[in-house]
């Protein structure tokens, strides 16, 4: 993440060994809220960024989490075609712009 610039857009990483499960399956998306720490947040206060379109983004979408799928490797829309267009990017360096507009975030 440090070498994608990322790293100051992130909070935190679960991993499938820690959760004791994988994606899509739920547990280890509550344990990303346990990892939290914050019991009185909403599904739709939190956005979920990654890659693959049914781990990442329908796994989330089902506990109702914001989420974005990121298309890296520039495939076509019609890959794409249950998902909003607004919930796809390219570009990693996006996501605090989309963040932003999301959740009506100020800029400082």
């Amino acid at each position: 993440m440090a070498q994608l610039g990322v790293a100051p857009l992130i909070d935190f990483v679960v991993t499938s060994e820690e959760a004791g499960a994988s994606k899509p399956q739920v547990d280890i998306f509550k344990a990303a809220l346990k990892k939290l720490g914050n019991t009185q947040i909403q599904p739709h206060e939190i956005l979920h960024v990654g890659d693959d379109l049914e781990k990442d983004y329908f796994g989330s979408k089902r506990l109702g989490w914001n989420a974005i799928v990121l298309n890296r490797d520039s495939l076509p829309l019609s890959k794409f075609l249950d998902v909003p267009k607004e919930d796809i990017s390219e570009d990693f360096m996006e996501i605090d712009d989309i963040f932003d507009k999301r959740f009506q975030k100020p800029r400082q």
